[in-house]
């Protein structure tokens, strides 16, 4: 995957992808939203069992990666570059790569209702948009399980990664593109 140098990206306005260090995504959300920059880290929830206790953790959906989001201001630039463990500025030919906001928006939908999950990153298949319930709004694809079982599918296509959530084939409607 082309990405842009730390040092070279060349920022542009909108939700950039952060590709950050094992188990940073949070740190480096705190320390973005610290420093004003909008950041979001997706995530699902995870339920951890040891012999004592049971602990519901937020683990990332992506891991190794977080999305902020960009002014043209320089202040903001430099608190991208200087964020703790950021590897790099995803991006193409030494320039970031924007992730469109109705990507981020359905992802946040989805990771507020709780019922997330990663699954294999898919390029074929209807878009569709959630009409009612708790993931209203949501745009994704339209993903049928042999099961009978349907999922909505919400692909971050710039790290070549996707999530999920079950749905009722009626909930949803078609998108045109």
């Amino acid at each position: 995957m082309p990405v842009a140098g730390v040092g070279s990206a060349e920022f542009v306005a909108g939700w950039l992808a952060l590709h950050v260090r094992s188990n940073h995504e949070w740190k480096a959300e705190r320390y973005l939203l610290s420093m004003g920059v909008p950041a979001f880290v997706p995530y699902y929830p995870s339920r951890c069992e040891w012999s004592d206790r049971v602990v519901e953790l937020k683990k990332p959906l992506f891991r190794g990666y977080l999305f902020a989001r960009s002014e043209p201001r320089s202040d903001q630039r430099l608190s991208l570059l200087k964020t703790p463990g950021l590897v790099q500025v995803v991006g193409f030919g030494g320039q970031s790569a924007t992730i469109p906001d109705e990507t981020v928006e359905s992802l946040r939908i989805l990771c507020a209702a709780g019922n997330t999950r990663p699954c294999a990153y898919l390029r074929e298949g209807a878009r569709a948009r959630i009409r009612t319930g708790a993931f209203k709004g949501a745009i994704g694809i339209v993903l049928s399980e042999p099961d009978r079982t349907s999922r909505l599918v919400v692909s971050v296509h710039l790290l070549g990664r996707s999530v999920y959530v079950p749905i009722d084939r009626y909930e949803v409607e078609p998108v045109s593109d």
